[in-house]
């Protein structure tokens, strides 16, 4: 989808994206994509640039949401409760604050009576996930991933509105091509063998997974310096440089959360041809009003 397509969106569209400052990086790529060349100019020192916690950007029908929404570090409600300090600060208290504050967010999301006010789309940070993350080769130990997946997935799942038709894109916690590649291939079938059997026991035909590993090994991702430098990750938060700026390209230097972004809008906005289409319809309709309103004026 292009910037001028974004501008004439036919009905009201909301994506949200719960994460971390990776994830943060496709709320910024749609941000790109939806504002024009004056209005992201100075966007990367703006508050939406910088925000940790919540970003809203609206323009037209499209409405895009950032929520800092870092699930990897959910609590367990098994565990003994403890606390967090930064120097002589409380930076958590103990027991299941995170997941506390998490569902808040997410039934604040559903709390609309108007189904329309609903997110089309939601993309939700889903944790990291066995012997891929977490075990030690070395000792055989790999730790039962079961408690994370029930905290920081299956509750949001299970309490999704079942009048929703929206889509969820659950996602890990970042895009490494090292970790999609052949070095790391035997845990990598692992993990994605395990990430299948969690999300068919979902049930929910609602719920997407995006690997952001592989699409990263795929594509092999250049990093924040651009071709100079090939990435290990993809953390993008940095623009590509004023020139692009002053010709009004793509400021955000990620290929991986552009497409990403853009996989968003495809289900936001539903199959490009019939998006194109329903565009034409609304405009068509808009000029027949225009005209019938232009001649009564001057029958006036």
């Amino acid at each position: 989808f292009s910037h001028d397509e974004l501008q004439n969106i036919p009905k009201k569209k909301k994506i949200f994206v719960l994460g971390s400052s990776i994830h943060r990086g496709v709320f910024l790529s749609m941000v790109d994509l939806l504002l024009g060349r004056k209005e992201k100019k100075m966007l990367m020192e703006s508050v939406i640039g910088k925000c940790w916690g919540r970003a809203t950007v609206s323009k037209g029908n499209l409405e895009l949401m950032y929520q800092d929404f870092r699930s990897k570090n959910f609590e367990n409600p098994l565990d003994p409760p403890y606390i967090m300090c930064h120097n002589d600060k409380l930076a958590r208290e103990p027991g299941t604050t995170l997941i506390a504050n998490a569902t808040a967010v997410w039934e604040e999301i559903f709390n609309q009576e108007d189904e329309s006010e609903w997110p089309s789309v939601i993309y939700l940070l889903a944790g990291n996930y066995g012997r891929f993350w977490f075990g030690d080769e070395k000792s055989g130990h790999y730790p039962n991933t079961k408690p994370q997946w029930e905290n920081q997935v299956k509750w949001f799942v299970e309490n999704l509105p079942p009048m929703w038709r929206g889509t969820l894109f659950l996602n890990d916690n970042s895009f490494n091509a090292r970790k999609g590649g052949l070095a790391s291939m035997k845990d990598y079938e692992s993990y994605l063998q395990e990430i299948h059997d969690l999300s068919r026991k979902l049930n929910d035909p609602r719920v997407r997974w995006i690997d952001g590993h592989g699409i990263a090994k795929e594509m092999r991702m250049h990093s924040e310096g651009q071709e100079d430098r090939v990435a290990r990750s993809q953390h993008f938060h940095r623009t590509c440089g004023d020139g692009d700026v002053k010709n009004g390209l793509m400021i955000v230097c990620s290929n991986v959360t552009e497409m990403v972004a853009q996989l968003l809008l495809g289900h936001a906005l539903g199959p490009k041809q019939d998006f194109l289409m329903e565009q034409e319809k609304s405009k068509n309709t808009s000029n027949r009003r225009k005209r019938k309103e232009k001649k009564i004026k001057v029958k006036e």
